[in-house]
């Protein structure tokens, strides 16, 4: 008895281990085929959305690349904000089963009595007050024993079958998500403003992504929806890979909460740099050191070698190679974040070929050409204003003398301004052009921070805030 009760018990095992198999590449397999028929559904789309932005941001910049522009504000409302709502919407299983089968076999079942009993009920009733002939016409046309008429009707509910098949997961998701982000967002918005923070600025970007990330990825798991890490892939994901394998990614090792602009906006890259090049001739007529030559001379030479056909026409394969090094370099320089994130990514074959001052030169000049292009204070950003130097000046000139003493320590043994030697004082120049728009744009903040007043709740909200109250207080 015992050894029968044994081979039993390990025969119920094996059904009950054979199951969980079962059920885990059933599950997998449908998460996949959710992710791959959403992907085929978003490719129109966010294709188009692309495609406009890399057209305008090549072609036009200066009107349309900066988020303040008026060619920028329509998309964002529009074609953007289409292509932002199904970028990285996590489905599953459960969203197929809830928005294809559930929801999808709802509407499709509707759809069907609709064509087969409704609408040849309407018609037959409405026929009845349009004369016999007009009668006869409408009985014949919605007989659904008339072959064209069920052809019609199931064309009908196949075609609404398989749009769900196709976008159920992602709609069900993408509907929720998007009323999630929207509330969060400007509740984000609200608080950053109050801190004196500007919520679009680019260096922002980072700071105003993961606080949104963050609460909307709690209430989506609050609401049963899959969570970020249940995310395979969509169609941003597809082009997203393209921009990698072009160049414009950042090597392994850089801080997971740093983002960069570059790999979102690769076609900002040319406009930047010749734009910094621009500002390195300035600064060389003005400046005859050394480190200012150099730095126009890195400039150039990263302007001639972003193209990868020119550059393996040139040079072959070592010139593709150079080429891709040097985007990967630039997207580093095109982190959000604050200035003291540069030096410890400046390309190490700028400082290897040159020197580390002309290196952080060259880096400075392109990383603001860049910011000059995305911000309402376009060229502003490259030289300070004589309004705002002649309020700020005197202290960002000690807070960029106190930062190159701290980049360079053999300047703290030099007691005047006047003894640094010409390539100090060039970087000097370069950092008191930074630090005088730093500081007017934070007093901007300042002046325009707002009292923050949480966002009412709704009705809904409200009343389980109360019931989870009194059920806390229960259980203590």
């Amino acid at each position: 008895m015992n050894d029968l009760r044994d081979q039993s018990d390990v025969g119920g095992s094996l059904v009950k281990r054979s199951a969980r198999v079962v059920k885990t590449e059933l599950r997998e397999t449908v998460h996949t085929f959710a992710a791959m028929t959403s992907t085929a559904a978003q490719i129109p789309g966010v294709t188009l959305a692309y495609a406009l932005e890399l057209f305008l941001d090549r072609l036009a910049p200066t009107v349309a690349a900066a988020d303040h522009t008026l060619i920028r504000r329509f998309l964002t409302k529009n074609f953007f904000a289409a292509r932002d709502s199904v970028k990285n919407v996590p489905v599953n299983h459960v969203t197929f089963i809830r928005g294809a089968i559930g929801i999808g076999g709802v509407d499709t079942a509707t759809v069907a009595a609709q064509g087969l009993f409704v609408v040849p009920y309407l018609a037959e009733a409405a026929g009845q007050h349009l004369g016999q002939d007009m009668q006869a016409r409408i009985s014949e046309t919605f007989d659904t024993n008339n072959s064209a008429t069920r052809e019609i009707v199931m064309a009908d509910v196949v075609r609404n079958g398989l749009a769900y098949i196709q976008k159920g997961a992602s709609g069900y998701s993408m509907d929720t998500q998007q009323q999630i982000i929207e509330r969060i967002t400007a509740e984000v918005q609200a608080q950053m403003r109050t801190e004196g923070l500007d919520p679009l600025a680019p260096e922002n970007q980072a700071n105003f992504s993961a606080r949104r990330d963050s609460r909307v990825g709690i209430a989506m798991k609050l609401m049963g929806l899959p969570e970020k890490s249940e995310f395979l892939f969509d169609a941003s994901t597809m082009v997203r890979n393209v921009t990698r394998a072009l160049g414009y990614r950042t090597p392994e090792g850089i801080e997971s909460n740093l983002s960069f602009i570059l790999e979102k906006r690769s076609q900002l890259t040319t406009i930047s740099a010749q734009r910094a090049v621009e500002v390195a001739e300035n600064w060389v007529r003005d400046d005859g050191s050394d480190t200012a030559k150099q730095a126009l001379a890195i400039l150039r030479e990263t302007a001639d070698s972003l193209s990868l056909i020119r550059s393996g026409i040139k040079s072959g394969a070592t010139g593709v190679r150079r080429a891709l090094k040097v985007r990967e370099q630039l997207t580093l320089l095109s982190y959000e974040g604050p200035i003291e994130y540069l030096v410890p990514l400046l390309p190490e074959f700028w400082v290897t070929e040159y020197s580390a001052a002309a290196a952080q030169a060259a880096a400075l000049m392109f990383r603001q050409s860049l910011y000059s292009v995305l911000t309402r204070e376009g060229l502003d950003l490259l030289f300070a204003s004589p309004n705002n130097a002649e309020r700020f000046g005197k202290e960002a000139k000690a807070s960029a003398l106190k930062l190159l003493r701290e980049a360079h320590p053999e300047a703290l043994a030099i007691d005047s301004v006047e003894n640094l030697s010409p390539d100090l004082m060039f970087e000097l120049k370069l950092r008191t052009q930074v630090e005088i728009n730093r500081v007017a744009s934070d007093e901007a903040r300042k002046s325009k921070a707002e009292a923050y007043q949480p966002p009412k709740s709704d009705w809904v909200s409200r009343r389980k805030a109360v019931r989870s109250g009194k059920g806390s207080s229960n259980c203590i």
